[in-house]
C-alpha cells in the first residue's frame, strides 16, 4: 500500500528517506531511492527537485539543467525550480542564461531570497559586485536569518575589495556552520587582508583539511602557515603596502639623504635597504623549504 501523509500526498515517506540521503551526503543513494518513487513526477514536484538537488550534489549541472527543464515542461513555473537550474547555469559558465532563469523566476516571486541571493551570485561572477551587493540588501530585508545570506554578503565584499566587512561576514557566517568550507577558505583571505595571520592560517587549515582534494586550498594554507610565522613579520609590510611604491620610496630617502645630511647616513641607509632587500628574496623560499619539511616528518 502506499504510504501517504495526513494530507493524503503519496510517496512523502519515501521522499523524506531520499532527502535524507542528501542531507547525509550520499546523493548516490538518493538517486537510488528516488528510482522507486520516480511514478509520482509526473503530478508531484518534489521527484524532479530531489533529483536535481542530488545530482548537484554530484556537480552534474548539464543533468540537472535536463531534469529542471523536464519539470517545468510537466508543472510549469515552480518557485524551487529556478534556484536550481539558475545555479546549474551560472556554475556552466552559462551566465546570462542563469540570468534570464532568475529574473523569469523574479517575475513570479519578487521577493523570494534565494532567487535574489542566487541572481547576485551570478551578477558577482559577471564582475558586477555592486549591483549583486543590492541584490543582497533585498534578500535581508526580505528573509534577515537566511543561512547563506553571510557567506554571500562575504563573497561580495570580497569583489568589492571590503575586506572588514568580509570578515565581519565569515564571522557570521561559521557562527552557524563552523565547517563550511567556502566561508572559512574566505574567512582566511579576510583575516590575512586585515593583518591577522594567525586566525587566517587557522581557517585556512581547517578548509583544507575539510577538503584535502582541492589544491588551491592546500597552497593558500600553506602560505599561510608560512606567512604567520615569526620570521616573515619584517616582510608583513609588502601585505599593506604597494611594494613599487616602497622602493621609491626607499630610494627617495636615499636620496635625500646623500643630498642634506653627511655621507655616512646615506651609506647606511643604503645598506640597511640592501639587508633588508636580500632578507625578504632569501627567508621565504628557505623557510617555506623548512615548514614543508616539518610537516612531513
Amino acid at each position: 500500500m502506499t504510504e501517504t501523509t495526513d494530507s493524503g500526498r503519496p510517496g512523502t515517506a519515501e521522499l523524506r528517506m531520499v532527502w535524507g540521503w542528501i542531507e547525509r551526503g550520499r546523493p548516490e543513494k538518493a538517486l537510488e531511492e528516488l528510482q522507486r518513487v520516480w511514478h509520482l513526477s509526473s503530478t508531484d514536484v518534489r521527484p524532479h527537485m530531489l533529483r536535481a538537488v542530488a545530482l548537484s550534489g554530484q556537480q552534474r549541472w548539464a543533468e540537472v539543467i535536463e531534469v529542471i527543464r523536464e519539470g517545468f515542461a510537466l508543472h510549469g513555473p515552480v518557485g524551487v525550480y529556478f534556484p536550481i537550474i539558475g545555479d546549474a547555469l551560472r556554475k556552466l559558465g552559462r551566465l546570462q542564461e542563469a540570468e534570464s532563469a532568475y529574473l523569469e523566476g523574479l517575475r513570479h516571486w519578487p521577493n523570494d531570497a534565494d532567487l535574489l541571493l542566487g541572481y547576485a551570485r551570478v551578477c558577482v561572477d559577471a564582475g558586477q559586485a555592486d549591483k549583486a551587493a543590492a541584490l543582497a540588501d533585498r534578500a535581508a530585508a526580505q528573509n534577515p536569518e537566511h543561512p547563506l545570506l553571510d557567506k554571500d554578503r562575504a563573497t561580495i565584499a570580497f569583489a568589492q575589495g571590503k575586506h572588514t566587512e568580509m570578515h565581519r561576514h565569515t564571522t557570521q557566517a561559521l557562527a552557524g556552520d563552523p565547517d563550511d568550507v567556502a566561508a572559512r577558505a574566505l574567512h582566511g583571505a579576510a583575516a590575512h587582508s586585515t593583518g591577522d595571520h594567525d586566525a587566517a592560517y587557522r581557517s585556512l587549515a581547517r578548509a583544507a583539511a575539510n577538503e584535502p582534494g582541492n589544491a588551491p586550498l592546500l597552497e593558500a594554507a600553506r602560505e599561510a602557515r608560512m606567512i604567520r610565522h615569526p620570521l616573515m613579520r619584517p616582510l608583513t609590510v609588502f601585505g599593506t603596502v604597494n611594494p613599487l611604491a616602497l622602493w621609491l620610496g626607499a630610494i627617495l630617502v636615499i636620496g635625500v639623504l646623500n643630498a642634506a645630511a653627511p655621507q655616512p647616513a646615506g651609506f647606511v641607509a643604503a645598506i640597511v635597504w640592501l639587508v633588508f632587500c636580500v632578507y625578504s628574496w632569501v627567508v621565504p623560499p628557505v623557510l617555506r623549504r623548512w615548514l614543508d619539511w616539518r610537516a612531513r616528518r
